[in-house]
């Protein structure tokens, strides 16, 4: 197994200030599947789904580079409302790698 690449993110409210203790939410790409994070690169120990944030609305975790992930930022109580979403992984990578290479 390789090792994880390190997905670094800020919640952020419409004002532009952190969302303390937010929470990170993981799926499978394209479904409504929860995904494994993990707690560090060896891609051993996985970590909760959803992920909670510090007090200054940052997330750090672990994720497969093998995989694609949908993600969900949301509010301390769970608010959809103030969702980011985040497509990540190796479906995004590929995309980005055929508009370099054009």
């Amino acid at each position: 197994m390789s090792d994880g690449k390190l997905y670094q993110h800020r919640a952020l409210n419409d004002e532009g200030r952190p969302i303390p203790y937010a929470r990170l939410r993981a799926y499978v790409h394209a479904t409504t599947e929860p995904a494994i994070m993990f707690h560090a690169a060896d891609l051993r120990s996985p970590t909760e789904n959803p992920a909670g944030a510090d007090a200054g609305g940052r997330f750090a975790v672990y994720l497969d580079p093998s995989k694609s992930y949908d993600l969900r930022v949301l509010s301390q109580d769970g608010d959809p409302r103030r969702a980011n979403n985040h497509d990540y992984g190796a479906r995004r990578r590929r995309a980005r790698d055929r508009a370099h290479n054009l």
